[in-house]
């Protein structure tokens, strides 16, 4: 039950931030821009500050979780998987190029 509600809060987390990131990225090229007057640029730059003052969603936040058990210690990035489950899908076979390493 706790992992469920882990993982929907964590997809939610990530869609509003995906969402912020494109505005983000659109006021920090307008903000840029030479050809603006300083009175525009001042009104953008205030609208992004109100937008974000006290706004605790930023990327930093988002915490790495295993998309199978939803536990956020020892999270492989490339996989999205924690290391016993990812050891636990290597020993069925369900990652190719993986295997048991014996010497």
């Amino acid at each position: 039950m706790l992992a469920k509600l882990y993982k929907r809060k964590d997809q939610k987390l990530r869609k509003i931030i995906d969402r912020q990131e494109i505005f983000k990225c659109i006021n920090n090229f307008l903000l840029k821009q030479q050809k603006l007057n300083l009175k525009n640029r001042a009104l953008i730059n205030y609208k992004f500050y109100k937008l974000y003052k006290g706004n605790k969603m930023s990327f930093t936040r988002v915490r790495n979780r295993c998309l199978i058990t939803s536990r956020a210690r020892s999270v492989y990035r490339r996989f999205r998987l924690n290391r016993l489950a990812f050891k636990y899908l290597v020993a069925l076979g369900y990652l190719p190029g993986f295997g048991r390493s014996t010497w």
